[in-house]
C-alpha cells in the first residue's frame, strides 16, 4: 500500500542505447568512442540515474542487432542495417560501462529489441556471474 495518498512512483529508463550518440554513421557522425564512454557516465551521475537501459530499439546503434519491429510501415522505413546482428566491440564497452558499480549505480540491459545479440549477452551475463573478481553485482 502506499504511504501517501496521491502518490505516484516513478521508474526512470531509457528506451535504446542511441541516446548516448551512436548509430549516426549513415548521416555523417561516426561512432565517438570517448563520447559514447562519457555520455554513459554522466547518465550514471544522474541523481535518479535509469533503472535500466534497451541497448537496441528499433535502428542501427553501432553496438548490437535489432529485432525487426516496424513491419507494419512498409517500405517507409529500413531497418536493414545490422539487423538481427550481434553485440559489436563497441557495444561490449557500453554494456561493461553500464553494468560496472564502481562508476555509479548499475544500470540493468532491457533485452527487448534483440534477437542474436541477446542470446550473446545471456552467455556473456553468466559467464560474468561465475567469476568471483567481477563487480557487476
Amino acid at each position: 500500500m502506499i504511504a501517501m495518498e496521491n502518490t505516484i512512483a516513478v521508474i526512470i529508463t531509457i528506451e535504446g542505447a542511441h541516446v548516448f550518440n551512436c548509430g549516426l554513421g549513415d548521416f555523417g557522425v561516426a561512432p565517438d568512442e570517448k563520447e559514447i564512454l562519457g555520455n554513459i557516465q554522466k547518465v550514471k551521475q544522474w541523481q535518479y540515474a535509469p533503472l535500466f537501459i534497451g541497448l537496441a530499439h528499433n535502428f542501427n546503434n553501432d553496438l548490437c542487432g535489432h529485432a525487426r519491429s516496424l513491419q507494419r510501415l512498409g517500405k517507409l522505413v529500413n531497418q536493414e542495417k545490422n539487423i538481427d546482428a550481434g553485440i559489436f566491440k563497441m557495444g561490449e564497452k557500453v554494456i561493461h560501462a553500464l553494468l560496472d558499480n564502481n562508476t555509479g549505480r548499475s544500470i540493468f540491459i532491457d533485452l527487448k529489441h534483440m534477437v542474436l545479440a541477446r542470446q550473446q549477452y545471456l552467455r556473456c551475463e553468466k559467464r560474468l556471474q561465475q567469476q568471483a573478481d567481477t563487480h557487476y553485482r
